[in-house]
């Protein structure tokens, strides 16, 4: 499995719930990766953590964080446990 944290600036959950960007976020995602936390962080902004399995080609760092980048959406890869 698979751990990254996308961090979503202040400037861009400017008037949106975290429920929104969850959405946005998990519309960028492929079926082996979901959503696992989401929360405000005291600054404004938004930590989303996304746990996922890769499978045929679907990838933590060849496909989920370039396609995040590919939203402006800042991802990291936090943990790999094979």
């Amino acid at each position: 499995m698979t751990v990254i944290r996308v961090n979503v600036s202040k400037f861009d959950t400017d008037g949106r719930s975290t429920s929104d960007i969850v959405r946005k976020i998990d519309a960028y995602l492929p079926a082996n990766y979901a959503v696992a936390y989401s929360g405000p962080n005291p600054d404004g902004s938004v930590t989303v953590t996304v746990e996922g399995t890769d499978s045929a080609g679907w990838t933590a760092a060849g496909y989920v964080v370039p396609r995040l980048a590919s939203g402006l959406y800042t991802a990291t890869i936090e943990e790999e446990i094979r």
